[in-house]
């Protein structure tokens, strides 16, 4: 018989439970604000990216944490409140400022999951808390582009149709 405790201690558990969660309610962040961006703006183009290219991989990034419980014999907890159906912005700055700061958040969750990993000497959680790193830095890094290209190119004149039009300079390769 296999002494679950010996896999994954509850708090890993709890910790890996609550970066999926975040990364589901990412999506929830994301599909609302390309839903803005489209609507609010007219920035269908730049909304479809975001909806294709982030929006849909952040649950499948979400899964990682599910399965990785699994596969230490711990269930997740899928218990975090729904966040970001509701987001009013006054203009996409405000969105991929708000993109952004999500991407922090979850960034600081796992740097807490790393500690709490070397702590307990839990070298695989150690391990998979690091490779997920470059998961949410993907995220970050987008965002701070969108919010640095489109301020230069508003401030240069442009309106936001017409970096609707230039979404592809905006994009991390």
């Amino acid at each position: 018989m296999i002494d679950k405790e010996m896999l994954l201690s509850a708090s890993l558990s709890d910790k890996v439970s609550e970066i999926g969660n975040l990364f589901f309610n990412y999506n929830r962040v994301l599909d609302a604000g390309m839903d803005y961006l489209e609507i609010e703006f007219g920035m269908k183009q730049m909304a479809n990216f975001i909806h294709e290219t982030l929006a849909h991989v952040a649950p499948l990034d979400a899964d990682h944490f599910r399965d990785f419980n699994a596969k230490n014999m711990s269930r997740t907890n899928y218990g975090l409140p729904i966040e970001g159906n509701n987001a009013e912005y006054d203009s996409p700055f405000e969105f991929f400022v708000y993109a952004f700061s999500y991407s922090m958040k979850i960034l600081r969750a796992i740097k807490e999951g790393i500690s709490l990993a070397e702590t307990e000497g839990n070298i695989e959680a150690c391990g998979f808390f690091k490779s997920q790193i470059s998961v949410i830095l993907k995220y970050k890094y987008q965002f701070v582009l969108l919010h640095d290209r489109c301020e230069s190119a508003i401030n240069m004149g442009n309106t936001w149709i017409d970096v609707d039009s230039m979404w592809r300079d905006f994009v991390v390769a």
